[in-house]
This record gives C-alpha cells, structure tokens and sequence, in this order.
C-alpha cells in the first residue's frame, strides 16, 4: 500500500482541530434543548456524540479546556 493512502484519511493527521464543536454549534445545542429536544436527537442532527452534547448541556454552554489533575509522583 502506498504511505499516502494509509496516512491519507486518519482523523490525527489533521491539525484544524475538526472535531472539536465551536460556539455556534453549542449554541445550536442549547437551542435544541430548550425547544425539548432530546440530547440523542440533537446529537444526530448536529453529528456529534449523545455524550458531547450531554456534557455541553450540562455546562451551560463552552466550557474551557481544563487538563486533568494528576497526583505528582513524590520521591522519598
């Protein structure tokens, strides 16, 4: 197989950020939601997961990238 095909369509290859929802579609989301819309509903209509709009929902709206709080590794 050539290196362009295989490398051609995978989702790590692109450095746009697709994938991630700007405001206008959560925007859309709480739209949706307030019309009484379920979240799998809206999830379908926009193309994203149930669990993305459940969590923006649940926000509010965007919510800002928080890196996860790990534990320093103490050395005696």
């Amino acid at each position: 197989m050539k290196q362009e095909r295989i490398t051609e369509g995978l989702p790590w290859s692109d450095s746009t950020g697709a994938g991630d929802e700007d405001s206008d579609d959560v925007a859309e989301m709480l739209r949706l939601r307030a019309c009484g819309w379920g979240v799998k509903r809206i999830a379908r209509q926009l193309g994203c997961s149930h669990h993305t709009v459940k969590d923006y929902v649940a926000a509010g709206g965007v919510k800002p990238f928080k890196s996860p709080e790990r534990r320093s590794a103490r050395r005696p």
